[in-house]
This record gives C-alpha cells, sequence and structure tokens, in this order.
C-alpha cells in the first residue's frame, strides 16, 4: 500500500510539470525578436562615415535583438542602418 502511494504522488507532482512543459514547448514563437520593430532602435546597427560614399567608417551604435546598447567611434553626418542578425 505504501509503494501505490508513493507512485500515486510522485505522478501527482510529476503530471502537472509534465503538461506545462509540453504547453510551452508547443506554443508557436515567431522568428524574430519582440524588439525588431521597424520603428524601434532595438535590433539595428547603425554605421557612421565620414562621407557621402560610405567609404570612411568612424562609428557605430549597436541595440542588439535584447535592446543592449554598444558603441565605438563617432557619429557623423552619413549613416548606413542595419538589421542585427536576429531580426532577418
Amino acid at each position: 500500500m505504501t509503494r501505490k502511494l508513493s507512485r500515486t504522488f510522485w505522478l501527482a507532482l510529476a503530471l502537472p510539470a509534465i503538461l506545462t512543459s509540453a504547453i510551452v514547448l508547443s506554443t508557436p514563437r515567431t522568428a524574430h525578436s519582440q524588439y525588431c520593430d521597424p520603428r524601434s532602435r532595438c535590433g539595428n546597427d547603425f554605421y557612421y562615415y565620414s562621407d557621402p560614399g560610405l567609404t570612411n567608417l568612424v562609428g557605430v551604435r549597436s541595440w542588439d535583438c535584447d535592446c543592449n546598447y554598444s558603441a565605438w567611434g563617432t557619429v557623423d553626418d552619413y549613416q548606413e542602418i542595419l538589421p542585427a542578425a536576429c531580426c532577418d
């Protein structure tokens, strides 16, 4: 009797966890990050150049797919905006 009770007890504990995992894993996900909205800076890299031909790179401002910011160099008049890899 104790062994049956023990088995029932563990099944009662495990069943909700198994069902929750199945629901979470079967939920469809979008291919893009939630931040890949074109109106947002998140998920975009901003490349700054000192010339209109975009040949002399002078700085980069980047917001990754989780909207973390990083930068180097300077901001100039000529820029190119490219989506981050997670937003392709």
